[in-house]
């Protein structure tokens, strides 16, 4: 469950900061 959405908070905290 919190796996998935941590991974797209990980590559959107990525593409934030870039």
């Amino acid at each position: 469950m919190a796996s998935e959405r941590n991974s797209v908070l990980q590559v959107f905290g990525k593409t934030l900061g870039r």
